[in-house]
This record gives C-alpha cells, sequence and structure tokens, in this order.
C-alpha cells in the first residue's frame, strides 16, 4: 500500500509540475487566516517564525481555522487527533483534563507527575507549556491551530521532539466581535461560552472570553452506586494589545482554567479469554477482553476517582522594529496546581460481594511555578532574499509533589505505604539562529542550529522497601540528584517552487528530549533515585505541496524517516513501580498524505492518511521491549486515515436561511499501549456527522451535532490484562450560536 501511495503521489507531482512555468509565488504578507473567495480555504501560518501561506511552508504542518474546527467539532485539545495524521492524544490514566500523547514514534504516558516531560511541545500564543497537566485545554476563541510534524529543535527547542502544537487566539486589534453559544447533549452536557473584542481606544485592543462546561458520566460504578465520569471545566481569558506606532506592538495575556473530573472513571476492570501471553510474538488483542462488570461500561472499583487541575497563565509579547530588524521578548509565568486519585485495576468483586481495589490505590497532589523568557531578532538581507532569526531562551519550572500510595497484596490485605515526595526544580537555557537564503529564483536553503542546556534537582522521599518479607525496618529514604544535559540540534532544508502551485522540500534535522528522573515508583528506591538520559532523534523528510485546478484542491506529501537513539521508554521494576530507561534505537519510515478539495462552491471535502513501519535496531537486553520480544513502538499505529466533508447550501427562503451539513470518519489500526507487546488495542472508526441551520449573514446558527454515531465500543488503553480504557459512547448536542 505505501508503494501505491508513493507512485500516486509522485506522478500528480511531476505532471503539475510540468504542466505549470509560471514563476515562484512571493511569501503571503503577515496576516490571519485568509478569508477564502472559492477553492480550497487558505490559511496563513507562523510555522517558521514568520508569516507565510500554509502552501508556501516547507515543513509538514496540518493547520486549522475556526471553520475547520467547528465543521470537525474540535472543542478541546485531545479532539485534533481526530484530524492530524499520526497524532494520538488519549486521556490520562490520573485526569481526564490531561493527556497523554504520541507523534511520529514520540511519546510520552506518564504525564500526571512532575518528573515527566512531553516529547511534543504545547504552545499557547508562542509560550511553552512544560506540563501536560491541564494540556486538555478546552478550545474557545481560537485564531488557528498549527500541529508542526517533525523534530522542530532549531525554532522550537525545548521538548519538540517529534513536533509541536501550536494554538493561536485572537487578536482584538485585527477585528471586532461578540460571540456567544450556549449547547446542551447527552449526558446532561452543558456548554456555554461568550467572547467580545475589537479596539476600545486608539491603537488598544481588548477581548475577553469566558467557557463553562459541565456533563454527567456514562460509567456505572456498582461499588459506589453511582454514574460515574462527570466532567465541569471553566476557562477564561483576556488579552490587551497596544500598537502606539507602526513599530511597536505588545500584547498581555491573561488565563485561567478551572477542571474537575472523575478522572479514571472509564477504567474498567476485564479478564482475557485467553492467559496474557509472555511472548510479544504470541499476542492477544482486546477482542479477547472480557468485562468483569459483566458488560461495558461498568466500574467495579470502591475508589471515588478524582481529577483537579486549576492553572494561571500569563504572558507578554512585546515587538520592536528597528529599521529592517525586530526585536521580540515573550514573557511567561504559570502556576499549575493538579490532583488525582485512581485506582489502578478498576476494581474486583469478592464472593462475598464486598468490592475491592486489587492493584494501587494512589492518591496524588501537586503545584508547578513556571517562569520562561524568549528573545527573538528578526531580519531581512541582500534584498530580501535572506531571512533570519537570532533568538535566546530560558525556562524556569519549580514542582511539588506528594503522592499517597494504598497497595492491595492479596483480597484481605491492603498495605498503606508511607508518603512520597517529589521536589524539583529544571532550569533550561538555549540559544538558536536559522537563515534561509533564494540561491536562485525559486529556489531556498535554510540552515539552523540551536544549543539546549537542561540543568535538573530532584530532592525527595520513599519508602525504603514493599512492607511485607524480611528486610530493614521500614522508613523514608532520601533522594538527591543534579544532573545536567546538553545537546545541539542542528537542521538543513532546501525547497524549491518551480511555479506558483508547487513546493518540494527535503530536510534532515535533529530532536533531543532531555533525560530526567523516575517519579513513578512504589516504595523502591532505586527506581527513584535512577536518572534516564536523554533521546534524541535524526529525522529525515521529503515532501511535496501541490495546488491545482485553480486552487480547488491540495494536495500535501511528506515521506520521512526518524532515527531514534537511547530511546526512552517505560518498563515495570517490581509492584507497582516503572522506570524510564534508555533501552536502545529504534527506526520510523512513513508516509502521510493530506489532501483537500473544493470541488464545487459551498463543497469542502478532505482526506488524509499516515503509513507507519516502525522496528526495533539495537535493545537493551534488560528493557521490556527486549525480554519480551517486541517489534513496535508503543501509541503507534500502523495506518490511520481521516476523512470528511462539509457543504453550505445556496440560500432559501428569500436569501434569509441557507444549511450547512459536515460530516468525518477517523480510522485507526491497532497499537500497543505499553512496551512489552503483549496486549493489541484493536484499530477502531468513528463516524461524526452535523447539521447546522444559520441566517444568510451567520449572525445565528442552530446545530444539531453527533459523535460515535455508530456506537463503537472502543478502547483507548490496554495497559494490562486487568483494566482498559473504553471510550465514549454515541453523543449528540444541539448547539446555538450568535454573532453581534
Amino acid at each position: 500500500m505505501i508503494r501505491i501511495v508513493l507512485l500516486t503521489a509522485a506522478s500528480t507531482v511531476a505532471a503539475a509540475a510540468a504542466a505549470q512555468t509560471t514563476p515562484a509565488a512571493t511569501p503571503t504578507p503577515a496576516a490571519q487566516t485568509a478569508e477564502s473567495t472559492g477553492g480550497v480555504e487558505e490559511i496563513v501560518v507562523t510555522a517558521q517564525r514568520r508569516a507565510e501561506n500554509l502552501q508556501d511552508t516547507p515543513i509538514a504542518v496540518t493547520a486549522l481555522s475556526p471553520a475547520l474546527l467547528e465543521e470537525r467539532q474540535i472543542e478541546e485539545t485531545r479532539d485534533l487527533a481526530q484530524t492530524v495524521p499520526n497524532l494520538t492524544l488519549l486521556p490520562l490514566t490520573g485526569s481526564r483534563s490531561s493527556v497523554q500523547l504520541s507523534l511520529r514514534g514520540g511519546s510520552e504516558q506518564a504525564a500526571g507527575l512532575v518528573t515527566s516531560e512531553p516529547a511534543v511541545a504545547f504552545y499557547v500564543d508562542d509560550v511553552y507549556r512544560g506540563r501536560l497537566g491541564g494540556g486538555n485545554l478546552q478550545l474557545i476563541d481560537i485564531e488557528r491551530i498549527e500541529v508542526l510534524r517533525g523534530p522542530q529543535g532549531t525554532l522550537y527547542g525545548r521538548n519538540a521532539f517529534s513536533g509541536a502544537v501550536k494554538i493561536v487566539t485572537r487578536s482584538p486589534l485585527d477585528r471586532s466581535w461578540t460571540d456567544a453559544l450556549a449547547s446542551y447533549g447527552r449526558f446532561d452536557e452543558m456548554r456555554l461560552a461568550a467572547t467580545a473584542g475589537g479596539e476600545v481606544a486608539a491603537n488598544v485592543g481588548a477581548s475577553m472570553s469566558l467557557l463553562f462546561r459541565e456533563r454527567e458520566g456514562y460509567i456505572d460504578n456498582l461499588a459506589l452506586g453511582e454514574k460515574v465520569g462527570d466532567e465541569r471545566n471553566f476557562a477564561a481569558r483576556g488579552k490587551l494589545e497596544f500598537e502606539p506606532s507602526d513599530r511597536v506592538s505588545a500584547a498581555f495575556s491573561l488565563a485561567y482554567t478551572r477542571d474537575r473530573n472523575d478522572g479514571t472513571a472509564n477504567l474498567l476492570p476485564i479478564t482475557t479469554r485467553v492467559p496474557l501471553p509472555t511472548r510479544a510474538a504470541d499476542f492477544i488483542t482486546t477482542e479477547e477482553v472480557v468485562f468483569l462488570g459483566g458488560r461495558e461500561y461498568v466500574s467495579l472499583s470502591p475508589i471515588p476517582p478524582d481529577g483537579r487541575t486549576d492553572q494561571l497563565a500569563a504572558s507578554l509579547d512585546v515587538g520592536v522594529e528597528f529599521g529592517e530588524v525586530t526585536l521580540r521578548s515573550i514573557s511567561a509565568f504559570i502556576n499549575t496546581e493538579d490532583g488525582f486519585r485512581f485506582d489502578l485495576s478498576g476494581g474486583r468483586q469478592l464472593p462475598s460481594g464486598a468490592f475491592i481495589s486489587s492493584s494501587l490505590d494512589r492518591t496524588a497532589t501537586a503545584e508547578t511555578d513556571q517562569i520562561s523568557q524568549e528573545l527573538q531578532l528578526l531580519g531581512e538581507g541582500f534584498d530580501g532574499r535572506l531571512d533570519w532569526i537570532l533568538g535566546a531562551f530560558y525556562f524556569e519550572e519549580k514542582s511539588e509533589q506528594l503522592l499517597n500510595d494504598v497497595l492491595r497484596i492479596s483480597p484481605t490485605v491492603a498495605l498503606t505505604l508511607l508518603p512520597t515526595t517529589i521536589d524539583t526544580d529544571t532550569r533550561s537555557y538555549a540559544a538558536f539562529a536559522q537563515g534561509t537564503l533564494e540561491v536562485a529564483e525559486g529556489l531556498r536553503l535554510t540552515g539552523g542550529i540551536r544549543y539546549s542546556r537542561d540543568e535538573k534537582d530532584l530532592d525527595g522521599q520513599i519508602q525504603n522497601r514493599l512492607p511485607f518479607g524480611p528486610g530493614p525496618a521500614i522508613q523514608l529514604t532520601n533522594v538527591r540528584l543534579s544532573p545536567t544535559f546538553s545537546s545541539w540540534t542542528p537542521r538543513f532544508a532546501v525547497d524549491w517552487q518551480p511555479n506558483d502551485d508547487l513546493l518540494l522540500y527535503a530536510s534532515v534535522s535533529r530532536g533531543f528530549k532531555a533525560g530526567g528522573f523516575n517519579g513513578l515508583a512504589v516504595a523502591n528506591p532505586t527506581v527513584f533515585q535512577t536518572v534516564y538520559e536523554p533521546q534524541t532523534v535524526w529525522s529525515y523528510e521529503a515532501g511535496a505541496k501541490l495546488t491545482a485546478l485553480d486552487r480547488r484542491l491540495t494536495a500535501n506529501l511528506a515521506l520521512f524517516r526518524n532515527d531514534f537513539s537511547r530511546l526512552q521508554q517505560t518498563s515495570q521494576i517490581g509492584p507497582g513501580s516503572f522506570a524510564v530507561q534508555n533501552v536502545g534505537s529504534a527506526r520510523l519510515d512513513g508516509v502521510e498524505l493530506e489532501l483537500s478539495a473544493a470541488p464545487t462552491d459551498g463543497l469542502d471535502l478532505f482526506f488524509n492518511v499516515a503509513l507507519n513501519d516502525d522496528d526495533y535496531k539495537r535493545l537493551n537486553p534488560l528493557a521490556d521491549a527486549a525480554r519480551f520480544g517486541a517489534k513496535r513502538l508503543p501509541l503507534t499505529s500502523e495506518w490511520s486515515y481521516q476523512t470528511g466533508f462539509a457543504y453550505e447550501t445556496p440560500t432559501f427562503a428569500n436569501d434569509r436561511l441557507k444549511l450547512r451539513l459536515s460530516g468525518t470518519y477517523a480510522e485507526r489500526g491497532g497499537y500497543f499501549s505499553v512496551v512489552n507487546n503483549l496486549l493489541l488495542t484493536e484499530g477502531y472508526g468513528l463516524l461524526d456527522a452535523g447539521v447546522t441551520l444559520a441566517d444568510a449573514e451567520d449572525r445565528w446558527s442552530l446545530a444539531l451535532t453527533g459523535r460515535n454515531l455508530t456506537d463503537k465500543l472502543y478502547f483507548t488503553t490496554a495497559a494490562t490484562s486487568d483494566a482498559i480504557a473504553v471510550g465514549e459512547p454515541r453523543t449528540w448536542a444541539l448547539t446555538f450560536r450568535v454573532s453581534l
């Protein structure tokens, strides 16, 4: 299948190149999303820290405008996985306001710990978010979202190991707006939002956004005698922009989010029809799952699940132009308080009728303070043929976390452990430079490099051993660690625009993710005091971006190879304890194709496909992947695709009304949730659709939308043969929007 896609794409690009003879297009000037006047919507992105049309950007980027976000029902960060090739975003074990993720083989699954860091960098208005806690943002007042695939080690730096997600909010100086929505749906889901913005004085713009969302759970907890899985979210953001002259601009943003949920309510107790194998070659699939609750969506845990996150974020973005050179400063502070409680087993019912947690009952509280400062110097040279950027970045994060664990070792014996404390301090320094030079008409060369240095400190305490069997007296063990990690991450690229409608590019780049500490330990000082080393990736990519048929069709193709070294993976080290280890090297070869078409006015179509071939090249014999004979990287599917449409009818009822119809279908192949490759999470496909009645001027609309319309039973995480995370059943919502 990969060969067929490659041959088809190559033939399309070659035919287009031969048919077009016009000169290369001039880069689009700085702007926001461009309104389409027919054909596929044009979107301006800042993936390379300068504004340019998506089709002129020589890297693999998926860009989503507000219209696309609405059509594809993307309301929170996690929904992006339904439309971005090779992106996996799943609910975290501890809290549904956080995420575990994977992109092109780089993954992070223990994001609820302050010792964990993402392999994909998250940015909101160009501010780096170091914690995945609270990463499942409720999306409101969004200008666009850009998902950059592949290492972004030059311009984005810290932990942009396999990509970056950029969320850009609306600018009140660009336009004025007053929008509101009210929505009600299945499971008593209610969503209320209001946002307003615009110029409030000469050269001064301000905006304010508010959102409230709540819904009841869909999991029957027999032990607690109630439905669980409730969620309640509140978000507020204010932005103030000031442009006293054409050469000076400043933007101050203040945001607050408050999330409350039932954490791992969807972690259900199971057994398997056949025993879990001891070798990956004999793996079983989730088709062998038997629900201990007697049916799907039933939990047996007596532990009340809990997840909560409060986050306050403030940022100041200042730009000053000095002739042809611009100095930009981005300063930010983020405070995150979160906590969770979960039962890793999903619960069990004894013959006596009593309900117990059969594994680990963990309660955690944490607080993190993050400050960051980035300076950029941007300019042009050689009569506009050279674009360059110099920059420096500083990041500091101080975190405290308290873990209280109850470990059940038999149906009648549960042991309460001494609290584990984790205090960390991370200081990260970076300097970077990149330049793009047009060496001939339409032909550009890019070179860039970044130096990164992370200094980390850990001060913690953990119980010295498990409380059974012979051994020393139970007590707390102090752990103090202070490692330092550094790396050079270069990027080299070439791109060629033989005409207005075709871009060809190739690049070589290096990604880096710092080493760190092992916080996922239960009464195991050996794991707690083990430092894992950085992981790196060399990524080789070639691609083509085609605009054809008078912009009625765009086709973006990317072929890549990721060579991973000192790969960081999690292995189980004793009961309840997991250690991140540098397990060796691996390779991922992939193809991504994104097609968008507007065959007639009012009709938009899209089709995305990703194909992957991954394998380990060299493994540490003590790593779980080696011990079990695993062949596949976790959270990586061999194939996935997304397709859909949006259609707007001509106006009717005396040109006062119109209808919008939309639908998406996303399917992915099976994947392994953990590195041992013993239990495969079966692939699944989800169908979403909606119908909207609106007035001709889009001043109001009434939409009926549905997700998982086929009511597909699917699983998101199958980490063990004892419990499994189940996806959401069919839902619907009725939403009224108004724009004044």
